[in-house]
Order: structure tokens, then C-alpha cells, then sequence
């Protein structure tokens, strides 16, 4: 083990740092100093450098004290040597993306010679979680997109997504439908049930009313809370609740009860008034994807008002000749509460004007 100027030592490879680890780190060498050391090896263009193949984040929190050295185990090793260190190092510990996982097991399948088969074995790691991974680096030809545009999208992904994403023949569909998966923050199982129904669907003609019809349905599901009575919306949901089952408390309540609570918690308010700022379809197939701005404004017992400028995403879909909501996500516009914050603050206010007997939402 030696002492090393940190102005000798670069990353063998780049990968994610999470701030809040290297503080927590650079708070245990304050207090205790630095108990185990990193691991570099020679670097191979010379000039007295070396490089750090695991402890970056050892590295990091050592610059964000002020240190001038570091305790280090040089090593001896390969490329491909190193390269199986990191990896499994950096996979155990989380620190890499789905999308950096397939381009170290691709630089580590070129610079080794190894078949992707043997790299299962190297990596310890089965031979579908290296195929699978590998495959992001294959979902998007070149012509869709620039290749910035590809790898910002990629790294948004995780391997569930992109491989629920391969059953869309189309490569255009494909990448439109990830930029969406990565603007709308859909989840794994709500993307493979978008991707399932465009891998099954045949595409079919919009007519020219169509925008017209589902801006109706939108402007439905919006109208019923300023109308203080959102049954009719629950009553088109094609399966399930999805309204607002992101957010607390709704979150762990089932349709019928996340609609008998909402019906009387706005009640006791003065309800939800939203003001729809724009409305954008696009069509693929039987699923029009729906993107609304909208400024909500909810008003507790009190008189509390609580603005929220939302972004939501509406993933409807054709049946027969009607178009039913099955997917919805919320999200802010503008970077402040979510709307999912105001329900809960409303839900405290509301539960503390209970206790001073003025109204009770059970009645």
C-alpha cells in the first residue's frame, strides 16, 4: 500500500457518482479516516500517472476534503484484466446504468476476443443478462436519431424497458415511443403494455375529428374535478385505477375506494379548478398519446390555496370506435410541488379540520 498525489491518479473508467455517497464518504475519512485503500494499476501511455480502477468515489471524497494524497494497492494488470475488476466492482455496488453496463461488456467483448458467452462466465454473470444488455446497444438504427440524441435516451432507460421496446417492428415507433418512455417517466410495465398493444395492433387511419374526439375525453376528465364529482372519469378508465395512483395515499387504495375518497375530499374543499393550457396528440395505430399543460389550483378547508403548473401524459386507446384512457402520468411543468405534494398537504389540512369538529369527511 502507498501514499499517492490524487495528481497522479484518472479513472480507469467514467461512471455515475452520486454526490450524496462521496459526502457520506468524505464524512467517515473525516471522522476515521480512510480504512481500506483503492485500487490502481500503472497507466499504460507512462509519465508517473495511474489509474484507479474501483474507489473513484474514495477518490472524489478525498478531493472534496482537500487531500493531497491517497492510500493506494498498485496492481499489475491487463486491460481486459482491469476492466473485469470495475465492472464487477461497479455492477455490485450499482454504480453503473443499464446503458454503461452494455458498452463496458461490448468494449470488454472487442478489446478481449471473448465470445459473449465466455464473457458470462468472466463477469459471473448469466449469458441472458449479457445478451440482454448488450442488445440496448442495437434498438435504434443510426438514421433515426444523432447519435447524442441516442445515447442521452439510452441512458434513461434500463434494460426491462429497452427489451419491451425491441416488440415495436417499427424502428421510428420504437425510438418515438422510448422519447416518450423517457419524457412521460413510464415505468417498466406500463411501457410493455403500451409496446405490447402497437406489436399486436394493425395501424388504422385517423379520421380528421379524431384529435377533436379525444381533446373531448381529455377535456372530460379534467371538467369533472371542477364539477367537485370525478365518477363519470373512474367510469371510463379502461382497467383498473390509474388516475392518481402514484400519489399518497391513493397510492395504496383500489378504484372504488380511491373514488369515494376523492368525491368527498373534494367536497370539503372547494374543489380541484384546472385551467387547460394546450392539448397535443400523436398517433400510432390505436393508441394516441395525449400530452397536456395544465395550471391546477386546489383550495383547502381553510381557504389554503395551492398552485401547480402539471405536465400529463394520456395514453388512450381505440376500441371499436371509442377511445378509452388506460394510462395516465403526472408530472410537474415548472420544476415545483407536484400535484401529488398538494394532495397530501391538502389531505393534512383536511385532517386537521376534522378535529376542530367543522366537518368531517366520513359524513
Amino acid at each position: 500500500m502507498e501514499e499517492i498525489p490524487l495528481s497522479q491518479l484518472e479513472s480507469f473508467i467514467e461512471t455515475r457518482l452520486d454526490y450524496q455517497d462521496i459526502e457520506e464518504i468524505a464524512n467517515s475519512f473525516s471522522n476515521i479516516g480512510q480504512l481500506s485503500p483503492i485500487l490502481v494499476r500503472l497507466h499504460p501511455d507512462g509519465g508517473g500517472k495511474y489509474q484507479v480502477v474501483y474507489g473513484n468515489r474514495r477518490l472524489e471524497a478525498a478531493k472534496m476534503l482537500g487531500w493531497k494524497t491517497i492510500k493506494c494497492t498498485i496492481s499489475q494488470m491487463s486491460d481486459g484484466e482491469a476492466m473485469v475488476k470495475a465492472f464487477c466492482e461497479n455492477v455490485d455496488r450499482r454504480n453503473l446504468s443499464d446503458y454503461e453496463i452494455a458498452l463496458f461488456l461490448e468494449r470488454l467483448h472487442l478489446s478481449s476476443g471473448k465470445t459473449y458467452t465466455e464473457l458470462s462466465d468472466l463477469v459471473k454473470k448469466s449469458k441472458a443478462f449479457v445478451s440482454q444488455h448488450v442488445a440496448m446497444l442495437h434498438l435504434f438504427p443510426t438514421n433515426v436519431a444523432t447519435e447524442q440524441e441516442r445515447t442521452r435516451v439510452l441512458r434513461a432507460l434500463t434494460e426491462r424497458h429497452a427489451r419491451a421496446l425491441t416488440r415495436i417492428e417499427n424502428a421510428e415507433e420504437r425510438w418515438n415511443t422510448a422519447k416518450l418512455t423517457v419524457s412521460a417517466g413510464f415505468g417498466v410495465r406500463e411501457i410493455e403494455k403500451i409496446c405490447a398493444s402497437l406489436s399486436r395492433e394493425r395501424p388504422v387511419e385517423i379520421t380528421r375529428n379524431q384529435k377533436a374526439v379525444i381533446q373531448t375525453v381529455v377535456e372530460k376528465v379534467f371538467s369533472q374535478f371542477r364539477q367537485k364529482d370525478p365518477s363519470s372519469h373512474f367510469q371510463i378508465m379502461s382497467e383498473g385505477f390509474t388516475m392518481l395512483a402514484r400519489f399518497q395515499p391513493f397510492h395504496e387504495m383500489g378504484k372504488d375506494e380511491a373514488e369515494d375518497f376523492l368525491c368527498k375530499f373534494l367536497r370539503v374543499t372547494d374543489g380541484l379548478k384546472a385551467r387547460l393550457d394546450s392539448i397535443s396528440c400523436r398517433f400510432i395505430g390505436n393508441i394516441c398519446i395525449a400530452t397536456v399543460f395544465a395550471t391546477y389550483v386546489l383550495t383547502g378547508p381553510e381557504k389554503e390555496k395551492l398552485t401547480s403548473k402539471n405536465r400529463t401524459t394520456i395514453v388512450l386507446q381505440r376500441d371499436d370506435h371509442n377511445w378509452k384512457v388506460v394510462h395516465e402520468h403526472w408530472s410537474s411543468a415548472d420544476g415545483k410541488e407536484q400535484f401529488g405534494d398538494l394532495i397530501e398537504k391538502l389531505q393534512a389540512l383536511t385532517a386537521s379540520y376534522q378535529e376542530t369538529k367543522h366537518m368531517k369527511l366520513t359524513n
